[in-house]
């Protein structure tokens, strides 16, 4: 039993690869949220349209090629988001478009993500090359409503699997899904099937030393 105890604790203990999710917060309309991930680190804001489009501002140190790339949910009615990147520009003189992305979402790519436990739609990558500056990220639709996720930067390793399950879960939330939802995602009924095998295996091992 005390083997069993330390293979969890290690298990649990190793980096999986990153889920990592932000729930952003937009004081006043058209005000930018914050976002503070870099190129090198894949994170993924869950935001929903409500009437209004969304902005993201990202301050850029140095310069490097930045992949975006938009997500919703795949058994509804799917949604035109579309994605504008501007340049605001210095001393008030507005901002400067850099990039633009409008693809009708037949055209998305259908992923049945076993992490998450969901089949989501996701957009083409985006990929931007930006230089040292500040930078907006726009998300709207024609008539500004309805969930997405927007993923910004490249898979990295997370710091552990329970911020992760958390991560996942806010993600199921997010798009309307219970809590049932998460026996569904691979990190969830990996370890459990593991448990419960080496449950089994110590209980057969306890009665084979009876016999």
């Amino acid at each position: 039993m005390k083997s069993l105890l330390v293979f969890l604790i290690l298990f649990y203990a190793l980096p999986v690869f990153a889920y990592d999710v932000v729930e952003p917060v937009f004081t006043e309309q058209y005000a930018p949220a914050s976002v503070t991930s870099d190129f090198y680190t894949k994170t993924n804001y869950l935001g929903t349209l409500d009437g209004d489009a969304q902005l993201y501002e990202i301050t850029v140190p140095v310069g490097d090629v930045l992949p975006i790339t938009l997500q919703q949910r795949a058994n509804r009615t799917p949604v035109p988001f579309g994605l504008l990147v501007v340049e605001v520009l210095g001393d008030g003189e507005g901002v400067r478009e850099v990039a633009r992305q409008n693809v009708p979402p037949e055209e998305w790519t259908r992923v049945k993500d076993a992490r998450l436990g969901l089949t989501l739609l996701q957009s083409p990558t985006l990929e931007v090359a930006l230089t040292p500056g500040t930078y907006q990220i726009e998300v709207s639709t024609p008539d500004n409503i309805g969930p997405y996720a927007l993923s910004l930067g490249v898979d990295d390793l997370s710091p552990g699997y329970f911020a992760t399950i958390g991560a996942v879960r806010k993600t199921q939330a997010h798009f309307g899904y219970s809590i049932f939802r998460l026996l569904i995602s691979s990190y969830v009924y990996w370890p459990l099937g593991i448990v419960m095998f080496l449950y089994a295996f110590y209980k057969l091992y306890r009665v084979s030393i009876k016999l």
